[in-house]
């Protein structure tokens, strides 16, 4: 069983190391998300490319401040 995968990032084509077998230690979880950017995220993924993939790390961060931009006052 393979422990980590290499990706490629379907937001921008970066390649990536996805290790959702060790789900701790991943890129991903170093970003923190609540539930109303979560949904924001898989939301713009399902329109984006058609369903929830792994995206890469500057992907994960770019969208979530995309999220907070839309959401905070200036």
């Amino acid at each position: 069983m393979e422990k980590h995968a290499a990706e490629t990032c379907p937001l921008c084509g970066e390649s990536f190391v996805c290790k959702v077998n060790s789900i701790q230690k991943c890129d991903c979880m170093k970003v923190n998300l609540n539930e109303e950017t979560l949904l924001f995220i898989k939301n713009t993924l399902n329109t984006q490319i058609g369903g929830y993939e792994c995206i890469c790390i500057n992907c994960l961060k770019i969208l979530k401040k995309q999220y907070e931009d839309s959401v905070l006052p200036l």
